[in-house]
């Protein structure tokens, strides 16, 4: 009680930020954001059932989905360069719509060499997207609000996720799953359009991007005991969330067979908890972000053991939901205390040489999930929770001191 009490009062006195966070630059990029973001969920949602329904479960669904990442693995240090050199505005739209519009190929392959092919095109085309949609966050987001503008990003990232499975499930009760796939590349260019009216954000100096002397700023950046701790547990945490998305397909094929709409339900019930988290995380105050980021880890993995105990759809449901919530704060604070720990000019190149690892990490999981299917639902969602709670544990003392109100003056936290 006396933690909900907490979260509460946080939560109110922070309501004035959430309402000045609304600039109109803000409003475009929140818009564009869930525009993008409701197209993708829809063929995240589509593919799997794609796949399943043409080729069966088991390495060809592993392959497929991982195969998409593999691009973005290899090209990561090519996207920090473009994004030092080139306005993160037309890098994120021009990369959103290519990948939009190769979607569109995916319903239209007839072998599964083609839809791989498709799969590797798709991350070519997107390879862009994430850093540059990094950098205009940094840079739309006043370092004053980064709870508040973080938490209402991360609620325009997962209200889509609930809507899209929801879209997805009424979809199939009429029509063929191949039809799901035209709403990403729709969505893909009105985001697009959308993310060019926003102002220009800092650039990296290019002159000095591959020099001893920007060698040196990152050094000085990664050195950070939390930046640290957020590159580590962030890679472990993405092998397991990639791994649990395998598992829930599982359960929906083989634990819930009758009902066609299991999957949609188990993805968008987690998304629904993701959007309230989301809420919430965007009232609570910059002092508690590490805190936030260790409570909603080890309850999401909490919550996931259960799922893995569960023969129920709605009790799995319930424990996504909480799942789900606590996941979105954590990933608030993630993003806030990266926003304030570095440099606004560097945030883009950061993620893009970051991304590559998150990639790796995603194909990992993606391609362990069915060896973890194999071994039962609890194993594999026992596994699932250690791979997010236990690389916190090195980094408690760094996530847990306390935390300024305000970002330090040249954006980076002194080691």
């Amino acid at each position: 009680m006396r933690f909900l009490s907490l979260l509460w009062n946080g939560v109110r006195g922070n309501v004035g930020d959430l309402r000045a966070t609304m600039t109109p630059s803000f409003l475009r990029l929140v818009t564009a954001m869930f525009v993008m973001n409701l197209g993708s969920s829809i063929t995240v949602v589509a593919l799997p059932i794609l796949v399943v329904q043409r080729y069966g479960f088991g390495s060809e669904l592993a392959v497929t989905v991982a195969i998409r990442l593999v691009p973005m693995i290899l090209a990561g240090g090519v996207a920090a360069w473009i994004l030092s050199r080139f306005d993160a505005r037309w890098v994120a739209a021009a990369s959103i719509v290519a990948a939009g519009l190769t979607t569109l190929v995916i319903p239209l392959t007839t072998e599964l060499w083609q839809l791989n092919v498709v799969s590797v095109l798709n991350g070519v085309a997107a390879v862009g997207a994430g850093p540059a949609m990094m950098a205009l966050r940094a840079g739309t987001v006043p370092p004053d609000r980064i709870m508040s503008g973080n938490g209402l990003i991360v609620f325009a990232e997962r209200a889509p996720q609930v809507l899209g499975p929801l879209v997805a499930a009424i979809v199939l009760a009429v029509a063929s799953v191949e039809t799901l796939f035209t709403a990403e590349a729709v969505a893909m260019i009105a985001a697009a359009a959308l993310l060019t009216r926003l102002k220009k954000v800092a650039l990296e100096p290019a002159g000095r991007f591959f020099s001893r002397e920007n060698a040196r700023t990152w050094l000085t950046i990664v050195r950070q005991p939390r930046v640290q701790g957020y590159v580590i547990t962030g890679l472990f945490y993405t092998v397991a969330v990639s791994a649990m998305r395998m598992i829930l397909v599982a359960l929906a094929t083989f634990a819930f067979p009758d009902n066609p709409a299991a999957l949609p339900l188990l993805l968008g019930s987690m998304a629904l908890g993701a959007v309230v988290g989301g809420l919430i995380g965007a009232g609570l105050p910059v002092r508690w972000i590490g805190p936030i980021y260790v409570l909603g880890n080890v309850i999401e993995a909490i919550a996931l053991v259960g799922v893995g105990l569960s023969t129920s759809l709605a009790l799995s449901m319930t424990l996504l939901v909480l799942g789900g919530l606590f996941e979105s704060m954590a990933t608030t604070a993630f993003f806030a205390d990266v926003q304030r720990l570095i440099p606004g000019s560097s945030v883009g190149p950061f993620f893009a040489l970051y991304m590559p690892g998150i990639d790796s990490a995603a194909v990992v999981g993606t391609m362990v999930g069915p060896a973890l299917v194999a071994g039962g639902p609890l194993v594999g969602t026992v596994v699932v929770a250690a791979l997010i709670a236990v690389p916190l544990l090195p980094y408690l003392k760094a996530f847990l001191r306390s935390t300024p109100n305000a970002p330090s003056p040249a954006g980076v936290e002194n080691a």
